[in-house]
């Protein structure tokens, strides 16, 4: 009785041991619609999600979509119509987000053109608004 017992706990980690290889061995998915840069110009249209890192990033574009940016200093002058994340240094947002906007930077500055479509979410040392 006791033989079994110790041969069916030696198969079922056997068989689950080949599952974790056949299951680890799928490669990941990568979202086409993802844009990566430092920069959306004024005047261009991104249709989609974007994600911009570097020293100094501007988004003075229209983003249509979610937009998540890491960099030195952020500057938000365009318009983003989903949610808006930002983690550096500094964050200036002067345009318009038509979702939430998460900020993590030690100076956060919502300037007076500013217009947030839901909620503004700070984990800064300081927020200016104007």
């Amino acid at each position: 009785m006791v033989k079994k017992r110790l041969r069916f706990e030696w198969l079922t980690a056997v068989l689950g041991l080949l599952l974790l290889l056949f299951m680890g061995g799928a490669q990941s998915v990568y979202a086409e619609g993802i844009v990566f840069g430092e920069l959306v110009a004024a005047g261009d249209e991104i249709e989609g999600d974007v994600v911009l890192n570097g020293n100094d990033v501007r988004l003075a574009g229209v983003v249509d979509g979610d937009a998540f940016i890491i960099g030195q200093t952020v500057i938000i002058d365009g318009d983003v119509n989903g949610s808006l994340f930002v983690f550096g240094n500094k964050g200036v947002i002067n345009g318009q987000i038509g979702g939430s906007v998460y900020v993590g930077s030690v100076s956060t500055q919502v300037g007076g053109t500013a217009v947030i479509g839901r909620s503004l979410y700070n984990a800064g040392l300081r927020l200016l608004t104007e």
